[in-house]
């Protein structure tokens, strides 16, 4: 609009008018705000002055006049919708989370504790539903190098916090921020585990992806040639849509891994491929329980039903 593009002027010409009218108007307002106040119970307005989404058209105006960045808007958005985002929704399944026996000493897990990549450990007694003590790495290499080689894990492991799967991801940031934790073990309505959600994670639903040196490689695409890419099993189909500019789809999968068990019907072995649309999938790494890693080769052929084989 005009009164946005030149805003300064406009200020400046009504700010004399508006305050005229203002004048007038406050022995009016000093007869209705006591009245107003007995009305509501004192309570006064009852209503936030702005709501949520004049904030974000607000933000969708200053992002096309250029006064914020893209990134920016969206970023700022990624807060709002924070309250949508559960537990279950951020966080590293079961499956995939590395944990350690706590009765086992230093000794013992010191290869392992040497070799892992993560600097807060889960450790279990038993079974991995009974987590008893989050181990950080940098504490257990401080024993180590301290020669106390005999201790357990669970001895110099700090307790657990445990976050029901349902827990929106805006009241789970402030709890991370009041008693001072980074990670937390998500639990079912029956207490079993289900996975680990940490304050990346949560940080991540806002700023984007935050990818560093030691990161599991599931969020990365390697390209190994013109039309060819490798990518992990969780690599999100729709990353992979937007990387080779095709359309794989799935009904349910939100990963690649899940969407070839989805058109199989079953977790493949390796060396199992299928083609969706102009593409052909490889299984070139997996397990009994899931899919570690797929090749993807985009071809310009005429999209074809899916099949399968070995």
């Amino acid at each position: 609009t005009l009164a946005a593009k030149f805003s300064v002027p406009v200020t400046l010409n009504l700010a004399y008018p508006i305050y005229g009218v203002q004048v007038m108007l406050r022995p009016l307002l000093f007869l209705m705000v006591p009245l107003i106040y007995s009305l509501t119970g004192g309570k006064g307005l009852t209503h936030p002055l702005v709501t949520e989404e004049e904030l974000k058209i607000m933000l969708d105006q200053g992002g096309k006049a250029g006064e914020i960045e893209s990134e920016e808007v969206k970023m700022i958005k990624n807060v709002f919708q924070l309250k949508g985002i559960t537990a279950e929704d951020a966080m590293t399944p079961r499956i995939y989370v590395f944990s350690l026996d706590g009765n086992l000493r230093l000794k013992e897990a010191q290869e392992q504790l040497y070799n892992s990549k993560y600097s807060r450990i889960p450790l279990y007694d038993g079974t991995l539903d009974n987590i008893t003590g989050i181990l950080y790495k940098t504490k257990a290499l401080t024993e180590l190098a301290k020669g106390r080689i005999d201790l357990r894990l669970r001895d110099i492991a700090h307790p657990p916090l445990f976050v029901p799967a349902g827990k929106t991801a805006d009241d789970l940031m402030k709890q991370f921020q009041q008693e001072k934790r980074h990670m937390g073990v998500v639990v079912n309505e029956f207490g079993g585990v289900m996975g680990l959600v940490t304050l990346e994670d949560l940080l991540e639903e806002v700023v984007g992806e935050i990818v560093d040196e030691t990161d599991i490689t599931e969020e990365l695409i390697k390209r190994i040639g013109k039309s060819q890419i490798l990518v992990h099993g969780r690599t999100e189909v729709r990353k992979v849509n937007d990387f080779l500019k095709v359309e794989l789809g799935g009904d349910e999968a939100l990963t690649i891994g899940g969407l070839i068990q989805e058109n199989l019907g079953r977790i493949p072995t390796a060396g199992e491929e299928l083609r969706i649309e102009n593409c052909r999938l490889v299984v070139h790494e997996a397990d009994p329980r899931s899919i570690r890693s797929v090749t993807i080769f985009k071809d310009e052929k005429v999209a074809v039903p899916v099949e399968a084989s070995v």
